[in-house]
């Protein structure tokens, strides 16, 4: 009987067998179709990003301390463990990041990251990610 392959693919190999904005992630060596948005996924997205608007700003002033990079499906490497995820939000502090971090993929890690779970997705984003994701603060919107 044959034994299923335990090599990890690396990002190496990964990055070219995608083009920017397929919904490809590497997870713990694998390759993962993201699964396509439901109407209740984009809602539940949609309202994250909104309760998160005043955020999204330059730091400090009338409103607050603020000063927060909000974006959403955004390529991120994860260069210590070789992964890359595209959270359904994450967030970087301006005053550690004072320009728009960018690229493909984007090489600064968040310092928060949202999934929005669905029942297909729910596994990998909630478990094999939770290994990665130790550092930012993770949040669960249902």
């Amino acid at each position: 009987m044959g034994e299923r392959s335990t090599r990890r693919i690396t990002v190496d190999e990964f990055l070219p067998q995608i083009a920017q904005g397929e919904r490809f992630e590497l997870v713990d060596g694998e390759i993962i179709r993201k699964a396509d948005p439901t109407p209740d996924h984009g809602l539940d997205q949609a309202k994250l990003v909104a309760s998160l608007g005043p955020l999204n700003r330059h730091a400090g002033g009338p409103r607050g301390p603020g000063g927060w990079w909000v974006m959403t499906e955004v390529d991120t490497l994860y260069a210590k463990t070789g992964e890359v995820f595209r959270h359904d939000a994450q967030g970087y502090r301006r005053d550690l990041h004072p320009e728009c971090p960018s690229g493909f993929p984007c090489l600064h890690v968040p310092q928060w990251a949202c999934e929005v779970l669905s029942p297909g997705s729910a596994r990998i984003d909630w478990m094999k990610k939770q290994r990665t994701l130790a550092g930012p603060s993770v949040c669960r919107v249902h």
